[in-house]
């Protein structure tokens, strides 16, 4: 019996590959600006909070990529 594989390009692994990197950091960056304000250091926390908005947008632009693979492929 031939198993059905799906065969996931390289493009298609680095978004994958990416998403879960800005997931990570996302799961992170609350405890950063948290320490930012703790210390005073009002660069670091509006840093911070810049990165966590682009890392948003930039996350939800992967996960649309990755759905439409999902679409075109019937998975």
């Amino acid at each position: 019996m031939m198993e059905n594989k799906c065969n996931v390009c390289n493009c298609d692994y680095n978004i994958m590959k990416q998403l879960v990197k800005l997931n990570q950091f996302l799961w992170n960056v609350e405890g950063y600006i948290k320490d930012a304000k703790a210390e005073g250091h009002d660069d670091c926390v509006a840093t911070f909070e810049e990165m966590k908005s682009d890392a948003l947008k930039n996350s939800e632009k992967l996960k649309n990529i990755i759905t439409n693979i999902c679409k075109a492929y019937k998975l």
